[in-house]
């Protein structure tokens, strides 16, 4: 959390309870300030725009396919996003980037994860970089806290720099 703070990722809003969840924008936003300063992310040719929100951050994470909305006109920004939700986000941004997986091996977690979500799951804990909680399990519909949300896109950005 403290490299995060000190490389600007994470504004004074966010420094305090960081067991709360997140919303979907404020994921996107830290999201987005990580892949902007490694200069992965191309310019917007067509802003996608969302009737609730307009948030250059999520349109143009928008545009490259990266997030999505709850519908096509609907972004839910203040909504809180669950472990699948930020999972598939961060396997979305791993093919974005063409970031290899580091091993073709991986543990399967013993609670129901959608159907939809399965393969970003396993490929994000092949990169290390979304892992499980405890006992085996993802907890795939739980609410994604604050303190998670920074530790999976503080792994996300140690891999961009090893590039």
């Amino acid at each position: 959390i403290n490299r995060a703070v000190s490389l600007g990722y994470i504004n004074e809003r966010m420094q305090k309870e960081y067991t709360d969840p997140i919303s979907r924008k404020d994921f996107g936003i830290i999201l987005y300030k990580v892949l902007n300063q490694n200069d992965k992310l191309e310019p917007i040719e067509k802003p996608l725009v969302f009737k609730d929100i307009f948030i250059n951050e999520i349109n143009t994470l928008a545009s490259v396919g990266i997030i999505k909305g709850r519908n096509d006109d609907i972004f839910g920004a203040e909504d809180s996003i669950t472990r699948e939700e930020a999972v598939t986000i961060l396997a979305r941004t791993v093919d974005y980037l063409q970031i290899p997986l580091l091993t073709n091996t991986y543990s399967k977690y013993d609670d129901n994860i959608s159907t939809w979500a399965k393969d970003s799951v396993y490929s994000m804990q092949q990169c290390n970089i979304m892992l499980g909680t405890d006992n085996n399990n993802f907890e795939p519909q739980a609410n994604y806290t604050k303190e998670q949300a920074i530790a999976t896109i503080m792994r996300l950005y140690n891999v961009l720099n090893k590039q």
